[in-house]
């Protein structure tokens, strides 16, 4: 992919239009350890087309500036915000949200940027929620981490004695399986069972979607009928932009989690 014929148009201009260094730009390729020949390998943009970018020489199209946002796992406006706006709501009854065609799709920084930026509460409902431990790098660091830091933590897992899980595991073709990840997640939840500030419940109930929730961001995963959770959309929605769904989905954190009940280092489940 390359930008010859934009290069040649946008050189074009003076240079004290176009030319200021994109601090944005070099910050995130620093922060994901990448040079301008690993960020050229990973987007298959041109090198010498993102060092212009780098020195202010050029400025982007926006297929090639997706090309090394999806590179980098960003969006466009966080590396160009002057060229690209955010997503805005395009009429009345929508708002913007970030959207994954699957849970996998979600980048494992964002979610150790959703639990280790937390300073005030984080909420977890899930039946299994296994992938926590083994995609999300020290997401239990992460987690003690923010408890320590004063934030409030409510943890809910399926019960794998209960009918819903054992439900949900024949639809998804898993049979015990999902009892078993449930059981998992308790267990590896141990270690900070007994801090300050967590609390870990384990809930019965018929769950249509995934909730994570730090601070005022939210991750929602709705459940599709006999799919994984991992193979379903997700949606990032905030509290300040989603002001409906914010409120439909934690008022559902709030009547499961009244409904589940605790589990603590000693019980014999964890």
């Amino acid at each position: 992919m390359t930008e010859t014929n934009a290069t040649a148009r946008e050189e074009d201009r003076p240079a004290a239009q176009v030319r200021e260094r994109n601090k944005l730009l070099s910050a995130r390729m620093a922060a994901k350890a990448l040079t301008a020949a690993a960020l050229a390998r990973k987007s298959g943009i041109d090198q010498r087309t993102i060092e212009r970018w780098l020195d202010g020489e050029t400025k982007p199209q926006r297929e090639n500036a997706n090309a090394v946002a999806r590179a980098l796992e960003c969006e466009l406006h966080d590396l160009w915000p002057q060229l690209f706006s955010p997503p805005r709501a395009s009429g009345a009854g929508t708002i913007p949200a970030v959207f994954y065609p699957s849970r996998a799709h979600v980048p494992r920084d964002t979610w150790a940027d959703l639990f280790g930026g937390a300073s005030e509460q984080i909420d977890i409902c899930v039946y299994g929620g296994t992938f926590l431990f083994d995609t999300v790098p020290r997401f239990l660091d992460l987690a003690r981490g923010a408890a320590r830091r004063g934030a409030l933590i409510r943890f809910m897992a399926g019960d794998p004695t209960s009918e819903a899980v054992h439900r949900r595991g024949i639809e998804e073709q898993i049979e015990h399986s999902l009892g078993d990840r449930c059981r998992m997640t308790i267990r590896r939840l141990k270690p900070i069972a007994d801090e300050a500030n967590v609390s870990i419940r384990v809930h019965g109930t018929s769950l249509y979607t995934s909730i994570f929730r730090a601070d005022s961001t939210m991750v929602v995963n709705p459940h599709v009928y006999g799919s994984p959770a991992s193979d379903n959309p997700v949606f990032i929605l905030t509290e300040d932009t989603a002001a409906v769904p914010w409120e439909t989905y934690t008022t559902a954190f709030e009547r499961i989690w009244a409904t589940a009940y605790p589990v603590h280092s000693n019980d014999g489940g964890i």
